[in-house]
């Protein structure tokens, strides 16, 4: 044998891998009692919530509950949310979004309930510390972006072993799939249009039966199309298109200088008024209003670009 044919004597290979990871929205913020934002989801992003001084309520359509002085909140993907700050003064918090394109963690994620780690309990001794360094790195600023990255995947790899594979599987791997079909084809009415897809040769198509079109496109009925999306969503596709289309709009308005017209035709309205007047239910006040008064300060927000 040669000196080559003995240079292993013992080789064990390894599959390639590969993880990315998107931080958006990332924030602190003191706010007066009474601040709320308003209901919101996102699609492939986990939500990190840490209160560090005052108390906040947490609710979803279905439960709520209070946030204390450390207490840590992880809201899972496609979880209608909000928060009010509930507590007799200000309240200082902590937000990071995670949008991780690892379809292995996804699937973990996928049958994962909004999880609240309360001071002192385990998991928030092993993540506060996490999080707290990550929010000292982006208050010094400067440098690489790596040490606030190493810190996120610090964060979502204890959860993933201390919480996620201990969490009963979601749903059936085909339904999920459909269900996240479906999801993508309703955010891609809104997002901003290729001018070389078909579905938006006409400006005003996408907006047009658009469920009907959906289903036929992925082959399916109407009815099974609705059937699948609440069944993994807890919400109708026609409850996401609407607050997609909201959240689209408060996001615009806050972070460009698209005109009214401009915005309400993005988000499926036929005009400028009507748009007008559904913001208003939507929000309680006028479009103009929101803008001048949240002009760059909608962080929770993720862009439908980001999400495609």
């Amino acid at each position: 044998m040669t000196d080559r044919e003995h240079a292993h004597l013992a080789y064990q290979a390894f599959p390639n891998r590969k993880s990315e990871l998107y931080l958006h929205g990332m924030h602190e913020a003191v706010v007066a009692r009474g601040w709320s934002c308003l209901p919101h989801l996102h699609h492939r992003m986990l939500e990190v919530n840490m209160t560090l001084r005052g108390e906040q309520t947490f609710y979803t359509d279905a439960e709520r509950f209070a946030l204390r002085d450390g207490d840590m909140l992880f809201v899972p993907p496609m979880r209608r949310h909000r928060y009010e700050a509930t507590g007799s003064e200000t309240t200082h918090y902590f937000v990071i979004h995670l949008q991780v394109e690892d379809q292995a963690y996804m699937r973990l994620m996928q049958g994962m309930q909004p999880l609240r780690a309360e001071a002192g309990s385990p998991l928030q001794r092993k993540l506060a510390p996490v999080a707290e360094a990550m929010l000292e790195r982006l208050r010094e600023g400067g440098g690489s972006s790596i040490p606030v990255v190493a810190l996120a995947f610090e964060l979502i790899s204890a959860l993933e072993r201390d919480e996620l594979r201990a969490m009963p599987p979601p749903e059936e791997p085909s339904a999920r799939r459909l269900a996240d079909a479906i999801a993508l084809d309703i955010e891609r009415l809104l997002a901003k249009p290729d001018p070389g897809d078909e579905m938006f040769r006409d400006a005003d198509a996408p907006h047009r039966n658009w469920l009907d079109r959906i289903a036929a496109g992925l082959g399916i009925s109407r009815r099974h199309c609705c059937r699948i999306f609440r069944d993994v969503y807890r919400m109708t596709p026609k409850a996401y298109y609407s607050l997609l289309r909201q959240q689209e709009a408060m996001h615009l308005l806050a972070n460009t200088d698209m005109t009214l017209a401009a915005i309400a035709g993005r988000v499926g309205f036929e005009n400028a008024q009507s748009f007008v007047r559904q913001f208003a239910k939507w929000t309680g006040e006028t479009p103009g209003r929101f803008r001048r008064r949240e002009r760059g300060q909608i962080e929770y927000l993720t862009p439908l670009e980001l999400r495609l």
